[in-house]
C-alpha cells in the first residue's frame, strides 16, 4: 500500500470561532446576520477565509481534499464556518 500524504501535515488548521455577542461593545455591536457574533467577529472570519484559508487552499497540492466543518455546542462555530464558506 502506498504512504498518504496529507496536506498540512504539520497538524495546523483553522479552528476557531470568532468574538462572541456576549462580548458585543457600543463600538463592535452583535451582528444582524450572525446573531452569536459581533460584527467585528464577522468581519474578521471573513479576513481570515479571504487570506489564511484561501492561502492553503491555492498552496494545497491539486489532488488535497479541503473540508470546512464545525462541530460544536457553540452557535457562532457554525456561524463562522458558514461564513468561511460563503467568502
Amino acid at each position: 500500500m502506498q504512504e498518504q500524504k496529507f496536506f498540512n501535515e504539520g497538524g495546523s488548521g483553522f479552528h476557531r470561532h470568532d468574538k462572541p455577542a456576549r462580548n458585543a461593545s457600543e463600538s463592535d455591536p452583535v451582528s444582524k446576520d450572525y446573531s452569536d457574533m459581533t460584527k467585528g467577529g464577522v468581519e474578521h472570519a471573513k479576513k481570515v477565509a479571504r487570506e489564511e484559508i484561501l492561502s492553503a487552499i491555492e498552496s494545497a497540492p491539486k489532488e488535497a481534499l479541503v473540508f470546512l466543518g464545525a462541530k460544536t455546542d457553540q452557535k457562532r462555530t457554525g456561524q463562522t464556518a458558514e461564513i468561511w464558506g460563503e467568502a
